[in-house]
């Protein structure tokens, strides 16, 4: 009987903690707290059609049960009629006092107009199942402004990088061949009109500019325009050139149109005149014209100079040597100078002189043929660049065969 009354008891007991502690569970969920919601969005990229944006939504769990989150989805609309529905989760469950992030990305059409705003509507339901049959829903409805003009005039000068080349070099001026590497760190596209190029000493002297027409860049991407122009030759006198590239940039997306001016400042070093002139070639012929006089052979002497480029020089120390040859011995028997002169741009420069040979000059000096295999006419010149001193050597031989047969 006794254990009888202790099992009813301990039943009772049972039934009334189990009551109680429902009755708590549930005036608890009865009172849940909705999770703490922070929303960013962000706007990727604007152009004329459409915006792409970026959201990220995190919850907080503050509440000593687990919630789930139902249907959550992201509704962009504009107030041009534009609308999107992105899905972020179907069902997702948020831990007791923890947080879960969320992110999706949609694209916005602008229906040929362009918004003022972007209206985002984040939608869902915050829920509590617990036990099967003690359960609580409150919807999540939570809206955000994005202002599309703010963006656009909060428009951000493009990035430049510059390099620059030297090529052709003429009497007046050096050509120069500019590479400029444009970045566009904003989230719309932008568009450069054209880069005014600039080219100065060291010391601030102008010495010529050139313009690169310029074009669009994406959001977020580089492009790479190329021009050429030509400035002054003295360029070459200083050690670095100041280059200066400026413009506008802008950004126009419908009725919404911001410039903003962009300049940056590059310092090149000026090449060295031996690589720049190293394909100076020139191409030279020398022609003997022998005659026989009393006072020995006589040979006029021909040297021309053909200068293909677009810029004089001075040729100094021409010098005419003339060999006696026998088999493979070389014997010098007259030396002349034509002195100087100048080799035109673009054209035949000739110098003439001619080489005086005493008879007995012609004679072998130990012996042998009295007629020698032939003779061999060598010049050598200086070919200068005055302005800064720069010398290279052009050299041409010719030779007469004396022999009666080959």
């Amino acid at each position: 009987m006794k254990k009888t009354v202790f099992t009813v008891v301990a039943i009772m007991v049972m039934i009334a903690i189990n009551v109680t502690a429902g009755a708590l569970i549930f005036l608890d969920i009865q009172f849940f707290q909705t999770p703490e919601t922070t929303i960013r969005i962000d706007l990727i990229e604007v152009n004329l059609v459409e915006a792409v944006i970026k959201l990220t939504v995190e919850m907080t769990n503050p509440n000593h049960f687990e919630l789930l989150i139902k249907n959550l989805e992201l509704i962009t609309f504009t107030d041009t009629g534009g609308k999107t529905v992105q899905t972020l989760i179907k069902d997702e469950h948020v831990s007791p006092l923890e947080s879960k992030v969320f992110t999706a990305t949609a694209h916005v059409g602008f229906n040929g107009a362009t918004p003022g705003f972007l209206r985002s509507k984040l939608t869902g339901a915050v829920g509590v199942n617990l036990l099967g049959f003690i359960k609580k829903t409150l919807p999540l409805d939570i809206s955000i402004i994005t202002s599309v003009e703010n963006v656009i005039q909060s428009l951000s000068s493009p990035i430049l990088h510059v390099e620059a080349d030297f090529k052709e070099v003429t009497q007046e001026s050096v050509n120069i061949s500019v590479k400029v590497d444009v970045y566009n760190p904003n989230t719309f596209e932008i568009y450069v009109e054209s880069f005014l190029v600039n080219v100065e000493t060291e010391t601030g002297e102008n010495l010529g500019n050139l313009v690169i027409k310029g074009g669009e860049i994406a959001a977020k991407s580089s492009l790479i325009y190329n021009g050429t122009g030509r400035i002054l030759f003295k360029a070459l006198e200083s050690k670095r050139l100041m280059i200066n590239v400026s413009g506008a940039a802008g950004a126009k997306v419908a009725s919404i149109n911001k410039s903003i001016p962009f300049y940056v400042d590059a310092q090149i070093k000026t090449p060295d005149l031996d690589t720049l002139l190293s394909d100076m070639s020139m191409d030279a012929v020398i022609r003997g014209d022998y005659k026989a006089s009393l006072n020995g052979l006589i040979d006029y002497i021909t040297f021309e100079v053909n200068n293909p480029h677009k810029i004089t020089f001075l040729a100094r120390n021409i010098t005419v040597r003339l060999y006696r040859v026998d088999d493979d011995e070389e014997c010098l028997i007259a030396e002349e100078s034509l002195g100087e002169g100048i080799i035109k741009a673009q054209d035949v420069s000739s110098f003439n002189g001619k080489l005086v040979v005493p008879y007995p000059k012609l004679l072998p000096l130990k012996g042998g043929r009295l007629i020698p295999d032939g003779l061999k006419v060598a010049v050598k010149a200086d070919v200068v660049l005055p302005v800064f001193n720069y010398s290279v050597q052009l050299g041409v031989v010719g030779y007469q065969d004396l022999r009666p047969f080959n």
